[in-house]
């Protein structure tokens, strides 16, 4: 049976370099980090409106992005970027279960493996279609990982 090694691995312990290379310590033993992201209470967001959720920095990867709410977003789609590609992490979609849950919505796998930044990313959540009621609870959290 073949052996494959990991990417950030190539180098490290595949035995292609002698010596070997350091694994890059912003994904390798890497520390974790969350931005929270609440909707102010009592706040509704339009169609095509845009949520400021935090500000990554250089060297800084984005892990998981997780969303949890009191209640359906019914026909609402939200997507989660950066400005000009606002579907960078995730794509618009609906989000009607589960409810007080938090849950696992992306990244998406094309940008999981890239490498960490090179410079700031403000991450952005866009509501795509229909209102987010005033009443909504929720929360977005975002996991990064870097050298601390």
């Amino acid at each position: 049976m073949a052996r494959f090694y990991a990417a950030q691995q190539v180098g490290v312990l595949d035995g292609t370099k002698i010596p070997a290379d350091r694994a890059d310590g912003r994904q390798v033993g890497a520390k974790k980090s969350v931005i929270l992201a609440s909707k102010v209470p009592g706040t509704g967001w339009a169609a095509g409106d845009d949520v400021v959720l935090g500000k990554l920095a250089p060297g800084e990867k984005l892990t998981a992005v997780r969303i949890c709410t009191d209640t359906s977003l019914g026909s609402s789609t939200i997507a989660i970027g950066i400005a000009g590609a606002t579907g960078k992490y995730v794509a618009a979609r609906t989000f009607t279960t589960p409810l007080d849950v938090p849950t696992v919505i992306g990244p998406k796998a094309s940008t999981l493996d890239d490498a960490p930044l090179e410079e700031d990313e403000t991450i952005l959540l866009t509501v795509a279609v229909a209102t987010i009621a005033a009443g909504t609870l929720l929360t977005i959290e975002l996991e990064t990982c870097s050298v601390k």
